[in-house]
């Protein structure tokens, strides 16, 4: 073994290294291996035959310029179930070597991790002059298929270099970063591809022969700083807006676009499903059990826990506890920390039905109850100049009302001489709402701007719109309609 003070020096050509002592010198050759596993089959998403008309495809399989990805697979923490590529874990750069009818071959040209059966092959693609190009009518994101077999060894199959350039990649791949290479977002209803992240290409370090004759020593690099009371923190948090329910707050815990339970979802989507659950769930406690393992993957950090989980609804008469085991990937960012990956396993599940004694009182409030109204959403529309803005403005407020719970989803347009709309935004509450006789009462509690609302529409609304946190208000029930302070009315929605 090598101590400390001792010299390792590398031959330039790779073919040997020198270990100096002190007082003697250790010369190390290196021979050659045999040929490593790296050749794969997979069925493709389509027969070659479809696209024996494409130019385009024809030339990359000539060049053998037609790549893909080999994943790590990702998984569905509920059943074991592989549901689509880890694109955290990338394992290799694949080139295709042949196709035939639907069945090809591919072969490892770039390999970073050993490639292993129920390993994922997706996102077919190219690199042209230096960018990474989907391959356009093959397959589209959604694609994936996974490795039924081993790799196989037999270099005399993989191309010469004079057969198969090395990929015009441009750049030095981050490999252990290559995020979300692929990922889709939703946008007009269409998908687009985000680009690998990518660090600039460095040119080779000047390596100067060290002098023998000195003592040498190494340098240990220090352990990796883990903010792990701030991590804690942010994870206590988090749990106890899940509990309260806060769900406004609780999105913005997380990134724009989250690898979620095993689904890449926007923070909106988050929000929806959140909704739903509460509304579904109108009394949860998540409690995170100490310790919270805490571990650096540079850039990001890593936290694993299990928290303690119970979930009452007073709608289905019944309650569900266990426990949770939760990893989750944290991004630093200025104002703290976001989720970009969220895993979960839930174990020691436990169900019953809930006694007729009704469950005390909440500190904040008094306890949700279940609205007695023949219509969960109401819905009214007003149109005409509003308050202090100079421009015609439609609002559409849909108000849901469900266990104890209410969220206003208000949404303005500005709309122009023509009919058209020029600007729209969304402004969102939350809050509590209990029911006694033909009066519904409401207290905000949560409220937000949606994403992606018009800047100069939002910056004239919100005198009229914001700071009700804390405000009440009481809806009076006429027949299947809402009455609200002010005379207007709101009509169910069907």
């Amino acid at each position: 073994p090598i101590q400390s003070g001792e010299l390792v020096v590398p031959a330039p050509d790779g073919s040997k290294i020198v270990h100096h002592t002190g007082n003697q010198t250790e010369v190390i050759y290196f021979g050659t291996r045999e040929n490593a596993p790296s050749i794969v089959s997979i069925k493709m998403p389509l027969a070659r035959e479809e696209k024996k008309d494409d130019s385009n495809l024809a030339a990359l399989m000539k060049q053998h310029a037609l790549c893909a990805f080999a994943y790590a697979p990702l998984t569905n923490p509920l059943n074991g179930k592989t549901i689509g590529p880890d694109r955290e874990r990338v394992r290799a750069i694949l080139r295709v070597l042949k196709w035939d009818e639907d069945k090809a071959e591919l072969w490892a040209a770039e390999k970073f991790r050993d490639i292993q059966p129920g390993d994922v092959v997706a996102d077919l693609h190219s690199w042209e002059g230096g960018r990474l190009t989907p391959v356009a009518g093959i397959a589209d994101s959604k694609w994936w298929t996974s490795l039924a077999d081993s790799p196989r060894a037999d270099g005399d199959e993989v191309p010469s270099s004079e057969d198969a350039e090395n990929l015009d990649k441009g750049i030095e791949l981050d490999v252990t970063r290559l995020t979300y290479a692929f990922q889709f977002q939703k946008a007009n209803q269409n998908t687009h591809y985000v680009k690998p992240r990518v660090r600039p290409a460095t040119p080779p370090p000047v390596i100067t022969p060290p002098n023998l004759s000195l003592p040498n020593s190494f340098i240990i690099p220090s352990a990796p700083i883990i903010p792990k009371v701030e991590i804690e923190k942010f994870v206590l948090e988090h749990h106890r807006k899940a509990s309260e329910p806060d769900v406004f707050g609780l999105i913005k815990d997380y990134s724009d676009l989250v690898d979620f339970l095993g689904k890449y979802l926007t923070r909106d989507e988050i929000r929806h499903d959140e909704l739903e659950y509460h509304q579904k769930w109108n009394r949860v406690t998540e409690s995170p059990q100490l310790p919270i393992t805490i571990t650096k993957d540079a850039p990001l950090f890593i936290a694993s826990y299990t928290i303690k989980f119970r979930t009452e609804s007073t709608s289905e008469n019944r309650w569900v506890s266990g426990e949770n085991d939760i990893v989750l990937s944290l991004k630093e960012v200025p104002s703290g920390f976001v989720i970009i990956k969220q895993t979960a396993r839930i174990h020691d599940r436990q169900e019953g039905v809930l006694t007729a004694v009704a469950a005390p009182a909440k500190k904040d409030g008094p306890p949700p109850v279940e609205i007695l109204l023949p219509k969960p959403r109401w819905v009214m529309q007003l149109a005409g100049k509003i308050a202090a803005t100079p421009w015609p403005i439609e609002m559409t407020e849909v108000v849901h009302l469900q266990n104890g719970r209410v969220v206003m989803q208000r949404t303005l347009r500005h709309i122009g001489a023509n009919g058209q709309v020029l600007a729209t935004c969304r402004a969102d509450h939350e809050g509590r709402a209990v029911q006694r006789g033909n009066t519904v009462t409401i207290t905000i509690t949560q409220e937000s701007w949606a994403a992606g609302g018009d800047k100069d529409l939002i910056r004239m609304m919100a005198p009229e719109t914001m700071g009700q946190v804390g405000a009440s208000f009481d809806f009076t029930i006429s027949g299947n309609d809402l009455l609200i302070p002010g005379g207007g009315v709101l009509r169910p929605l069907p």
